[in-house]
C-alpha cells in the first residue's frame, strides 16, 4: 500500500476555469465535465485500488449523490479528507461519500518526519505584520500557527503569496494542490525525499 496527497480538485465548480484559467490548458479541457473526467483519469492512473490518499481539502460542489459519484470511481482502500473552505456538507454527508476519516486537521509521520495536514498553510507569524492590514490575510483564523514543523496543505492553488506557492516548499511548508503539481496525486515517497532533502540542508548549515 502506497500514500499520497492530493488537494483542491473542486470537482463541479464550474467558476475554477475562471480562477484558475491554466486549468483549462493544462488538461486541454473547456467545460467543467470534461476537468472532472480529466482528473478522474489522472488520479486513477496513478493510484492503485490499495492505496490509502489523504485529501486536503475543497474536493468539490455539487450536491451530495454527485460528489459521491465522484469519489466512488476514484481509486483507493483509505480516504481521507481534511475539510477545506469549500467542503460544506455535514461532515455525516462526507463519511457517505465514501470517506473513511473526516477531520479539519491532523498530524502524520512521513518517512522519519512529523508531518501537519491541513487545507490551509501557516498563518503569517505577527513579527511580519508592520501594519494592521497585513493581518487580513484571508482565513487566518483557521489557518494553523507555524511552530517549526512540517506543514502539508493546498487551498493557495497556483497563486500563494506573491505566487509562492509555485516553489512548493516554503517555510517547511509543502504546497500540494493539483494546481502546482500538474494536476495529479502527490506521493508521500516524493514528499519524504523533498524533506529529507531540505533537513539536510539545514544539518549543513549548522
Amino acid at each position: 500500500m502506497r500514500s499520497w496527497a492530493y488537494s483542491d480538485t473542486h470537482f463541479h465548480h464550474s467558476n475554477i476555469l475562471k480562477y484558475e484559467p491554466n486549468r483549462k490548458t493544462a488538461l486541454k479541457i473547456e467545460t467543467i465535465e470534461e476537468h472532472d473526467e480529466e482528473l478522474i483519469k489522472r488520479y486513477n492512473s496513478v493510484i492503485r485500488p490499495e492505496d490509502r490518499v489523504y485529501f486536503l481539502g475543497d474536493i468539490g460542489f455539487g450536491n451530495i449523490p454527485y460528489l459521491k459519484s465522484i469519489i466512488q470511481r476514484l481509486n483507493g482502500k483509505n480516504k481521507i479528507i481534511v475539510l477545506g473552505n469549500h467542503d460544506r456538507h455535514q461532515i455525516a454527508a462526507y463519511y457517505s461519500m465514501g470517506f473513511d476519516v473526516v477531520c479539519f486537521g491532523m498530524d502524520i509521520k512521513i518517512g522519519k518526519t512529523r508531518v501537519h495536514l491541513s487545507h490551509y498553510p501557516y498563518r503569517k507569524p505577527w513579527w511580519k505584520c508592520i501594519f494592521p492590514w497585513q493581518y487580513k490575510e484571508r482565513d487566518r483564523h483557521k489557518r494553523p500557527r507555524n511552530y517549526g514543523g512540517w506543514l502539508l496543505h493546498g487551498h493557495v492553488h497556483s497563486g500563494g503569496a506573491k505566487g509562492a506557492g509555485l516553489k512548493q516548499i516554503i517555510d517547511k511548508q509543502i504546497h500540494i494542490g493539483v494546481d502546482c503539481n500538474d494536476y495529479y496525486p502527490v506521493s508521500f515517497d516524493k514528499i519524504a525525499n523533498l524533506i529529507d532533502k531540505e533537513n539536510a540542508k539545514c544539518v549543513k548549515k549548522t
